[in-house]
Formats: structure tokens, C-alpha cells, sequence
């Protein structure tokens, strides 16, 4: 899901800056945890969402950008 924010906020905005998280401290976070149906679709639905938007962009979205910060 953050890749697709990242994505949508390169699209909408010059140069963002992403805050990073530390990705594998979020297993381990208990209030996360949901059944894996519930992930499996939020993931399904995900891909298709994400999907229908990849195929819609440009050359020039392709060339968008955006920073991490550190």
C-alpha cells in the first residue's frame, strides 16, 4: 500500500519527499494483524487498483520522480 501512495504522490506532486518506515517492524506490530483473508483481498484489490493506474500513464509520468528522505 505504500508503494502505491509513493506512486500516487509522484504523480500528483514535483518531487515529494517520502518518509520511510521501518518495513520489517510491521509484522511484528500487533494491532496490524488481521486474518489472512482480510490481507489477501486488501492485496487483491490493491493489485487491480494498481494496475488499472499503470496502464493509464504517459511517457512523462514514467520520467516523474521522487526523494527519500534519510
Amino acid at each position: 500500500m505504500n508503494s502505491y501512495i509513493r506512486c500516487k504522490l509522484a504523480l500528483t506532486e514535483d518531487e515529494p519527499t517520502i518518509k520511510p518506515y521501518m518495513e520489517n517492524l510491521w509484522p511484528s506490530c500487533q494491532r496490524a494483524r488481521a486474518p489472512h483473508r482480510v490481507s489477501l483481498a486488501l492485496l487483491d484489490s490493491l493489485h487491480e487498483r494498481w494496475m488499472l493506474l499503470l496502464r493509464q500513464l504517459t511517457d512523462a509520468d514514467w520520467k516523474r520522480t521522487f526523494r527519500i528522505q534519510i
